[in-house]
């Protein structure tokens, strides 16, 4: 397989995969000879250890992208799925062949990341809520600053959202690609309403006025969504049910500034 898009769809088609069958692994192995997958298939249901392989990127030149079987002996149902990244070749098994796999087939669409910071950012939905009273994310949206997340100018009298915007360098909602940018590096996570773009706070929504349990997980802000975010959800499928301008004319408002 040589085409980027399907290849990545694959990709995330395995993040988690009980029962997998040697088609499966053939598939985001592009790299590999059938021998060489079938050898990792039953190496697998010979072994009660975890067998690590690396897998072509789709995004991230400089990054290790390590998938892993296990589970195929003693009785246990044996499972394909994503195991981490990093930024280098270590001794993941076939690490080489997989970076020199995706640099010559998609090389040109990759990018090499030299971003600080790594967020994750999920659209919940504070109108379609659990049996448990939370939010349902609806979509997760992993971004990369070029300047610490910590270290942006915040306070500077320019809408937080503003700020976030212009840092921005990469955006994705690939699981497998989100592993990518992370590679090893801890990162950072918020939330934003999925129907208006707003941050959520701890129990409820600055902007449609939703109102949800908390669930612990969020630490409540009433900063929007940035514009380069919305544009990437809208892009990939995402509508809102307010239109986002409304929360950044409300930020810029907080800011005394027009809107």
């Amino acid at each position: 397989m040589t085409n980027r898009v399907a290849y990545r769809s694959a990709l995330n088609s395995a993040y988690h995969v009980a029962n997998p069958t040697p088609a499966m692994l053939s598939a985001i192995c592009p790299h590999l000879t059938e021998a060489e997958v079938s050898e990792l298939f039953e190496r697998d249901m010979r072994s009660d250890r975890s067998v690590f392989f690396a897998v072509p990127t789709t995004l991230v030149r400089n990054a290790t992208l390590v998938y892993s079987l296990w589970g195929g002996s003693d009785d246990c149902r044996p499972t394909l799925s994503h195991a981490f990244s990093r930024p280098d070749f270590g001794d993941i098994e076939f690490a080489e062949r997989a970076h020199r796999f995706a640099i010559e087939n998609w090389g040109d669409e990759l990018i090499a990341d030299r971003a600080a910071s790594v967020v994750e950012c999920g659209l919940d939905d504070p109108q379609k809520l659990s049996q448990s009273g939370y939010p349902t994310c609806v979509l997760t949206l992993t971004f990369t600053t070029d300047c610490g997340w910590n270290s942006l100018e915040r306070g500077s009298g320019e809408p937080e959202s503003e700020v976030i915007d212009r840092h921005i360098v990469t955006i994705t909602h690939y699981r497998s690609e989100a592993s990518e940018l992370r590679a090893g590096r801890a990162g950072y996570g918020r939330c934003n309403c999925a129907r208006c773009g707003s941050g959520l706070g701890l129990t409820g929504c600055g902007g449609c006025k939703a109102r949800f349990r908390d669930d612990q997980i969020r630490s409540g802000d009433n900063v929007p969504l940035p514009r380069k975010l919305v544009a990437y959800a809208v892009a990939n499928g995402h509508t809102f049910d307010i239109d986002p301008e409304v929360a950044y004319a409300r930020e810029r408002e907080r800011y005394g500034l027009q809107p």
